[in-house]
């Protein structure tokens, strides 16, 4: 079984949005965190 993404599984069950993980992977790129971590930080 493929593991999928985080990302991927926060929005299946609508806990965020798409615009919202976009955003939180740029700002991954940014620091260098883990996506996780940037969403906590977030509060989203």
């Amino acid at each position: 079984m493929a593991k999928k993404k985080i990302g991927d599984l926060l929005i299946e069950k609508g806990l965020i949005t798409v615009e919202q993980l976009e955003e939180g992977l740029q700002m991954q790129n940014f620091s260098g965190k883990r996506l996780g971590d940037v969403l906590v930080e977030k509060v989203i």
